[in-house]
């Protein structure tokens, strides 16, 4: 079989009698100048892409052996990021492949794999929608300087995005929200260290300037909305209505358990715990599951809600209202229509384009979370509360916990007088201790005043201590 060459530059490959395939790169020797070439590897060696077979062929070489044929004139940071995210999806794939057990579905039709490849798709477009439109991205990487990351920041600032995330349609044009502009200048400082780990760059890393750093740090978010009992009645009213019934028992159960919607659509029959009123949740955010009660004014509910959607054991309890064959298959957005009522009851008057008011006051289906764990607040210790919301530490906790300004002023205001009241009442035992003295004194006196002295100088400071005359007396 012939050569063939690859998109990679100085790789072939020929494929063998068993369908495999087997790489080979070529380089010009300096001193023969002739083309050798030299076999990398193929499916044995776990090079299945022409890119994998290009990184282990420059590690073969010496540095000073240049490739042969088109020889790059510029590295750019969206070349490197096609080889970063086309390791990204094999990296995903052999990490699922590892542990995939359930061996009757293939890998591409499992549904968490989906959920896990869409996730880098979801990074990929990121870069294509917004850092790719900045000339950082086509600037060779060696003659980027400081002042071009600084215009990329503003760059980001400025920019405004056009299409909903959700619904995939033209929105009103609205600001990047700070932490989308901290996540897009995160991924391009992992694009490049990923080219100076596969020696494709080999300049420092600028992006890792401290100064840029502080510019676009991660901001911290403190959500201050969370729904009185009355609109979360009036919004669970209105969620009934609907014939996507889906969007109500999301939000029932988010106001019931304080979990993530990804969490939610992940709960199985066989997590629900009916007799003890237990519940196995999915936290995705850490790779983990943990186990929290439920009241049992609410197992009406989950009996209802199993009736309704007629689930087996291993059937998903959020299911899309279509044929049997979905109840395998977890759903992987909450309902729009869910959003479309939040923007109608609570939303209507905010400016979306304000990033205070996204932050502060819009409600969505977090702010269910953040409800949850503010009146769980009143009546759980910060353990109790970390341990039944399943944070990672104390200080997430915290973000959810607001207490009341008056509450705190009533508190203060209540051990000052206890404070005071206390104080009065020394004063005052001591005022007729001093009185049964005088009543029961000798005639010269001297020996009340001594006793005065002992009695009262715990409360006299040494700049005001007592004076005596030539005769060892007070003088009044």
């Amino acid at each position: 079989m012939s050569y063939i060459k690859t998109k990679e530059s100085g790789i072939s490959k020929r494929q063998l009698k068993n369908g495999s395939w087997v790489f080979y790169g070529s380089y010009r020797d300096k001193k023969t100048s002739k083309v050798i070439r030299k076999k990398i590897g193929g499916i044995k060696e776990n090079i299945t892409e022409a890119f994998e077979a290009k990184v282990k062929f420059r590690k073969m070489l010496n540095e000073e052996t240049p490739i042969q044929t088109k020889s790059r004139k510029k590295i750019t940071l969206e070349y490197v990021s096609e080889l970063y995210f086309k390791s990204r999806y094999k990296e995903v794939r052999d990490n699922f492949q590892s542990n995939f057990r359930n061996v009757n579905v293939e890998i591409e039709e499992d549904s968490i794999y989906k959920e896990k490849k869409q996730a880098v798709r979801g990074e990929e477009q990121r870069f294509k929608n917004h850092s790719k439109h900045h000339y950082i991205s086509q600037k060779d990487v060696k003659i980027i300087t400081l002042d071009d990351v600084i215009n990329y920041k503003d760059f980001l600032m400025d920019r405004k995005s056009v299409i909903d995330s959700r619904t995939k349609i033209k929105k009103v044009p609205k600001q990047l929200s700070t932490k989308t502009i901290h996540l897009l200048y995160s991924q391009l400082k992992r694009i490049w260290n990923y080219g100076i780990e596969m020696d494709i760059i080999h300049s420092r890393n600028i992006l890792e300037n401290k100064r840029i750093s502080k510019l676009l740090k991660n901001p911290k978010i403190n959500r201050k909305r969370v729904l009185t009992k009355r609109e979360q009645n009036l919004l669970l009213d209105e969620l009934q209505t609907l014939k996507e019934y889906n969007a109500f028992y999301c939000a029932k159960i988010a106001l019931i358990t304080g979990c993530r919607a990804k969490t939610v659509l992940g709960i199985k029959r066989k997590d629900i715990d009916l007799e003890n009123c237990l519940i196995k949740l999915n936290n995705y955010k850490s790779n983990k599951t943990y186990e929290i009660p439920f009241s049992e004014n609410y197992v009406q509910f989950f009996v209802d809600l199993i009736k309704k959607v007629k689930c087996e054991k291993d059937d998903y309890i959020i299911q899309p209202q279509r044929t049997s064959f979905y109840k395998k298959t977890a759903m992987r957005n909450i309902p729009y229509e869910f959003f479309q009522t939040c923007d109608k009851l609570f939303n209507s008057k905010l400016d979306k384009t304000s990033e205070d008011d996204r932050i502060n006051n819009v409600v969505n289906f977090h702010t269910l979370r953040h409800t949850r764990a503010s009146e769980l607040a009143k009546h759980l210790s910060l353990p109790e509360l970390k341990t039944y919301m399943n944070h990672s530490s104390l200080e997430s906790t915290l973000i959810y916990v607001k207490t009341d300004t008056e509450e705190i002023r009533l508190t203060l205001n209540k051990l000052s007088d206890t404070t005071l009241t206390a104080e009065n009442d020394l004063l005052i035992r001591q005022s007729n201790e001093v009185d049964k003295m005088f009543e029961n004194s000798d005639e010269d006196g001297i020996g009340l005043f001594m006793d005065v002295k002992a009695i009262m100088s715990d409360n006299i400071s040494s700049s005001d201590e007592l004076k005596y005359d030539e005769n060892g007396e007070i003088p009044f």
